[in-house]
């Protein structure tokens, strides 16, 4: 003899749908570069704290947090771009190609960058 859950068996009889629309492709283009927009931002972020906040506001005072904190927002950045270029892709963007080698090329100095600070960091 088993005993029957009525939660569970609603949960089983009933599922629930969520129903998502679909972007147009207008929309899909637009969320693209709000994506670029933003991980160049990022980017660029990074690039202002690594190169002008830290060695001229805090020159000394910060010691190994300056690339510590490299690291951290590098690694944003590099996700960001990522998605990014996914984004573009997805929407079938017309400047997807050139984007993606933009994208590329931060992502190889954001790579050097962030080598540059575990190597500080190890001595």
């Amino acid at each position: 003899m088993s005993v029957s859950d009525p939660i569970a068996e609603e949960l089983q009889t009933d599922p629930v749908e969520i129903q998502v629309e679909p972007l147009s492709g207008q929309e899909e283009q637009e969320e693209a570069q709000r994506g670029f927009s933003r991980s160049v931002i990022i980017s660029g972020v990074r690039c202002l704290i690594t190169y002008i906040i830290l060695p001229f506001v805090f020159p000394t005072a910060l010691g190994a947090l300056g690339p510590a904190l490299g690291l951290v927002v590098g690694t944003i950045a590099l996700v960001s771009n990522v998605f990014s270029i996914r984004r573009f892709w997805r929407a079938n963007h017309p400047w997807r190609k050139p984007i993606t080698v933009i994208h590329l090329g931060v992502i190889a100095l954001l790579v050097y960058l962030m080598v540059r600070d575990i190597q500080h960091l190890l001595g």
